[in-house]
């Protein structure tokens, strides 16, 4: 009876202090950074124009690390809004300025000048597409507009003007 009796005192004890530590097994598991959907929230542009169309670099920042599918170009839409010229995307690079992984990297061509108002559509595709590093079954927002205004046109043949400021 004795035995019994310190066994169920000890089952008690162990219970108790089974109880008391689940509340901060769940706080550490709540401290976990909630996954966030990758979204652009800022766009800067850059042109060379040794010949026309000029050689287009579009910089995304994401409010989290990307990554990008092999085939991200096709998910990407670039038109000048100003000579409303279309500005196919080749590719999809790194930023080479190593800021988190959070930019992406556009290469393609265009008819652009300094100052004209530019706008980028990211539409998904189901092989075109960018995604968060920190779980890749999470795509960034789409579809997606954003308008911005060309920066700085280098090389200028007579279709470029000067620096302009980036919006």
């Amino acid at each position: 009876m004795g035995k019994q009796r310190l066994f169920r005192r000890f089952a008690v004890i162990l219970g108790l202090v089974v109880l008391s530590v689940l509340p901060f097994a769940s706080a550490a598991a709540a401290a976990t950074p909630p996954l966030i959907r990758p979204e652009i929230t800022h766009v800067a542009s850059s042109a060379t124009c040794q010949l026309v169309p000029c050689q287009l670099s579009v910089t995304l920042t994401y409010n989290t690390s990307v990554g990008f599918s092999p085939a991200a170009a096709t998910a990407f839409e670039v038109k000048d809004k100003t000579s409303g010229a279309g500005c196919p995307i080749q590719s999809v690079t790194l930023s080479p300025v190593m800021t988190g992984r959070n930019e992406i990297v556009l290469q393609g061509t265009c008819v652009v000048q300094s100052g004209d108002q530019m706008v980028l559509l990211y539409r998904e595709t189901p092989t075109g597409y960018v995604y968060s590093l920190l779980d890749r079954s999470i795509h960034a927002l789409s579809p997606q507009l954003v308008t911005w205004t060309q920066g700085s046109v280098l090389g200028c043949p007579p279709l470029c003007g000067a620096g302009a400021s980036l919006g």
